[in-house]
């Protein structure tokens, strides 16, 4: 299996931890690229990835969140990374949540954006994903951003269903599936920031306040205003204080 990733500012020593960017359902690294470039251009170590089945990573996409955490870890170490800031979008946040747990003294800080425990999805989206791809893809496309449909989150989620027509529904049963968050948030030990947005459709900021109360003192809460769930697209920059306070601690 093979796991494409773009990454910047590796080689050199870090002062930081590098930034790890994990996509969500029907993504890739390249709904990142607004948080990558303006992290590659500050100098910050930091890495975007496809996870397996994904674009241009090879592979059967994960089946459940630990096995995408596992699979993201295995490529971190494969890369000789042995700490980092993980910063997770939707399902990828359950799923840098989960490696959290399963790594403690490898993360340091953890970003969620848009996310919910649990992260429950409708059987109708379920049965959508299986059998109208495309009526699915329209619909997460159409709740995701608060401005309405954007063209160019459409395209690359037909992108990423044309390389594994399978990636839809095998993502969101992961979410489904997934029940072991508040277990999880316990077994990190590290500082979480949550980015929700006030106008988010599908993890609406209540959907997350479980993991804010189990994360206690740890937590950080960054509002983004006008935005929906597609956060990395619609609210750069509130990611991005998001992910500079992880720098500066």
């Amino acid at each position: 299996m093979q796991v494409f990733t773009i990454q910047a500012n590796l080689s050199a020593a870090p002062q930081v931890d590098p930034v790890v960017l994990v996509h969500g359902v029907l993504h890739d690294h390249r709904v990142w690229l607004p948080i990558f470039n303006t992290l590659a251009a500050e100098g910050v170590p930091v890495v975007a990835l496809d996870l397996p089945g994904h674009s241009t990573s090879t592979g059967d996409a994960p089946a459940s969140v630990d096995a995408a955490a596992r699979s993201v870890l295995a490529q971190l170490q494969y890369m000789g990374l042995q700490r980092f800031t993980l910063v997770g979008h939707s399902w990828g946040s359950l799923i840098a949540l989960r490696a959290a747990a399963i790594a403690p003294e490898q993360v340091g800080h953890v970003v969620l954006v848009g996310t919910a425990f649990p992260m429950r999805v409708a059987p109708a989206l379920l049965e959508m994903a299986e059998n109208q791809p495309e009526e699915a893809i329209a619909l997460v496309n159409r709740y995701s951003h608060a401005t309405g449909p954007q063209q160019q989150a459409s395209d690359w989620m037909h992108s990423v269903h044309q390389s594994n027509p399978k990636a839809a529904v095998t993502g969101f049963r992961a979410c489904d599936q997934y029940a072991t968050g508040l277990e999880d948030m316990a077994a990190s030990h590290c500082p979480v920031h949550f980015v929700v947005g006030d106008m988010d459709k599908m993890t609406p900021q209540k959907a997350a306040q479980g993991l804010i109360e189990a994360a206690g003192a740890r937590a950080s809460v960054h509002q983004a205003h006008q935005a929906g769930h597609s956060l990395m697209l619609e609210a750069p920059d509130t990611v991005l204080t998001a992910i500079h306070a992880c720098l500066a601690d």
